[in-house]
């Protein structure tokens, strides 16, 4: 049987102050790089193999007769419009201070550079810990992990996300699968394709501790909401479902979103039953939070086979809120009710 993953949506609530021992950080990683690169995605690619936290300096090297940086919002960054920067430097040798996590955009300030590749985004994670340029050690892969099915889960959890960045919600994600080897690094890769901020202590933390800081963390940036990354488990191993129920109680998330795969048919409805009675039972609530909504990934394999949709919604009273169709982002739909309808009435 497969393994299911949850995340939550968790609205931040609080906030706290950080202290970290800050870099200067060149761009680029050697002098002179801030120019029209040798290829499109080079900056970008360097970005993704470094570091970045509050206090963090980034330091501009160029010629500053001919070019200029441009710090700029998201959608200037991505249209490579120049015409209404935040702020604009033209010293040559330019320190910026990374003074608040979450992601950062610049691009050229000479016509035609920003499109030929000289922009950079950078994500900046919490200072709440401290940490170097290399990944964080992890622990030996787990037994009979299928990650084909985590593939599917993380596809599912990156379409809520895209979803909510759609309509105007911003995001920061929480590194909670703190169990399962390079998961970290696996939404690490993930939330900086849709340029959203992550937070993450690495591996072997306690989960529930990990979200709360997260949801701090999110307060203190202005996110709006916060997807805290769990990991796969199966229902019967009691570990990991009490560190669940521990984070869902430490929490108090605003939702619980249980991802299954549509292709197994009742044997979702059997897990997502046994799911809810372990949370029940492992709580230390005694009005304990269970699942609150079902996203269902390869939706597209089933064609007319929706009765353990149905009943997984019937046995849990948790309505079915998306579905996934696809490989990609945007493969994640709201449930058709009137074509689900449609489908029981043929």
């Amino acid at each position: 049987m497969a393994s299911s993953r949850f995340f939550i949506t968790i609205l931040a609530l609080t906030c706290f102050l950080f202290t970290s021992e800050a870099k200067e950080i060149l761009v680029g990683g050697k002098e002179n790089s801030w120019s029209i690169p040798p290829s499109p995605d080079f900056l970008n690619l360097w970005a993704e193999k470094t570091r970045f936290r509050i206090g963090d300096s980034l330091i501009f090297k160029f010629d500053g007769k001919t070019d200029s940086v441009l710090q700029v919002t998201r959608d200037d960054y991505n249209s490579c419009n120049k015409s209404k920067p935040i702020k604009e430097y033209k010293d040559g040798n330019t320190k910026i201070e990374l003074s608040r996590s979450g992601a950062h955009y610049f691009i050229s300030g000479t016509d035609g550079n920003c499109e030929k590749g000289e922009k950079l985004f950078v994500v900046v994670m919490s200072n709440k810990f401290k940490s170097s340029n290399a990944p964080a050690s992890a622990p030996a892969p787990a037994p009979n992990q299928n990650s084909a099915a985590g593939d599917e889960f993380k596809l599912g959890f990156m379409g809520v996300a895209y979803w909510l960045l759609q309509h105007k919600v911003s995001v920061m994600m929480a590194a909670c699968d703190t169990f399962r080897s390079g998961a970290v690094e696996q939404l690490r890769t993930h939330a900086r394709r849709l340029q959203v901020p992550i937070f993450e202590k690495g591996y072997e933390k306690d989960p529930a501790i990990v979200a709360k800081e997260a949801i701090q963390e999110a307060t203190r940036n202005g996110s709006d909401v916060v997807l805290v990354d769990t990991a796969g488990r199966m229902q019967d191993n009691e570990p990991l479902m009490r560190a669940l129920s521990k984070l869902i109680y430490l929490n108090n998330p605003d939702l619980v979103l249980f991802v299954g795969e549509a292709l197994v048919g009742n044997d979702a409805v059997d897990q997502l039953s046994k799911f809810n009675q372990k949370l029940a039972d492992l709580s230390s609530s005694p009005n304990p939070q269970l699942i609150d909504g079902i996203l269902l990934t390869k939706f597209d394999t089933i064609d007319d086979k929706v009765g353990a949709a149905l009943s997984m919604v019937y046995v849990s009273g948790a309505p079915v809120m998306f579905v996934g169709c696809g490989q990609s982002y945007t493969d994640l739909k709201k449930l058709n009710v009137k074509s689900i309808v449609k489908t029981l009435l043929k």
